[in-house]
C-alpha cells in the first residue's frame, strides 16, 4: 500500500461539487486511468480516501490536501488520472507520504475574502482584530479590494465561520454579499505555516 497525497484546487462549476462527492469523482477519474484502491473493510467497501477540512458549496479551493490510499502508482498513472478529471478539478502536486493522518495535519489555513455589492473592504478589514477572535486569527492584511487571513484549526474555524462572524458584527446579512476563497492549508511547526507537501 502507498499512501499518496495530493493538491489540488476545484473552482468555477466544480466549486458547486459537495466536498463528500470529492472522493467519488477522485476515484471513478483514477480508476479510468488504471489505479487500483485500498479499500476499507466492512459491507460497503469504499477506495480509502480521505479530504482536507471541509468546505460550504460554492467556495473555491486552491490547494488543498487529499490522502488516497493506493496498492501502487507512478507518474505516468497519476498524469493519465489528471487528464480525467473533470474540468474545474486540477491536482498541482503529488508525492508519497507516511505517518500522522491528514486531519491531524491541517492546522491552519489561509483565505481570501472580497466584499461584494461596492461594500468597503475597510471596514471588513477593521472587523478583524485578536482582541474578537482570540487564538484563532493568526494573521490579516488589507490589499487592494481584497482581505486575506490565516486562521488557526480550519476543521472548525472555516467559511462558515466567517460568514457568521460578519453577520454578528452587523457587515453582511448573508454568503451572498462576500466571496471567499481558501488558498491553501498546512501545518504549523514552531510558529512557522508549512505545506502538507
Amino acid at each position: 500500500m502507498k499512501k499518496l497525497r495530493v493538491i489540488y484546487e476545484k473552482r468555477g462549476l466544480f466549486s458547486f461539487i459537495p466536498h463528500t462527492s470529492i472522493p467519488q469523482v477522485f476515484a471513478r477519474a483514477a480508476r479510468r486511468a488504471g489505479l487500483h484502491f485500498e479499500y476499507s473493510e466492512g459491507y460497503s467497501p469504499r477506495p480509502k480516501i480521505s479530504l482536507g477540512p471541509a468546505l460550504p458549496v460554492g467556495v473555491v479551493a486552491l490547494r488543498e490536501p487529499a490522502d488516497i490510499n493506493f496498492t501502487s502508482w507512478n507518474d505516468v498513472l497519476i498524469k493519465d488520472w489528471i487528464n480525467n478529471l473533470p474540468k474545474g478539478l486540477v491536482i498541482h502536486s503529488w508525492g508519497e507520504v507516511e505517518g500522522k493522518s491528514l486531519s491531524k495535519e491541517c492546522r491552519v489555513a489561509s483565505y481570501l475574502l472580497f466584499p461584494r455589492q461596492g461594500l468597503p473592504p475597510e471596514e471588513f478589514f477593521q472587523a478583524f482584530t485578536c482582541e474578537e477572535m482570540g487564538q484563532i486569527l493568526l494573521e490579516v492584511n488589507l490589499k487592494d479590494e481584497m482581505i486575506s487571513l490565516l486562521l488557526a484549526d480550519p476543521q472548525q474555524y472555516g467559511p462558515g465561520f466567517l460568514v457568521k462572524y460578519l453577520v454578528r458584527k452587523e457587515l453582511i446579512s448573508n454568503w451572498s454579499e462576500i466571496a471567499i476563497i481558501r488558498t491553501s492549508i498546512g501545518n504549523m511547526i514552531e510558529g512557522k505555516v508549512v505545506p502538507l507537501l
